[in-house]
């Protein structure tokens, strides 16, 4: 009980810190970046959760890829193909090196 209640307490004093950082920035895409950057040390638990929740792949080269092979597999010549057998064939392709 003593850990959840420092969560519970962890979360409301956030919620009035980020109350006050709001207020002070205008807020943009960035905005969650800097608040963390700024009071990250003050919430180690919440911290490190948006740490790992608000980390951005670098690339879109994964998501492109998967949109051309999506295409590749959806072309006319395979029309016949399920939705479902179309779906199953980018998971597998994606999941099982080949």
């Amino acid at each position: 009980a003593d850990q959840r209640t420092t969560i519970v307490e962890d979360v409301r004093t956030y919620r009035l810190t980020m109350s006050k950082f709001i207020v002070k920035h205008k807020l943009d895409e960035s905005s969650a970046s800097s608040f963390w950057a700024e009071h990250g040390k003050a919430f180690p638990t919440l911290g490190h959760l948006a740490r790992r929740l608000l980390c951005v792949m670098a690339t879109s080269v994964p998501s492109e890829s998967a949109f051309l092979f999506s295409a590749f597999l959806g072309r006319k010549e395979r029309a016949r193909s399920s939705k479902e057998n179309l779906a199953l064939s980018l998971f597998l392709e994606d999941k099982v090196p080949l």
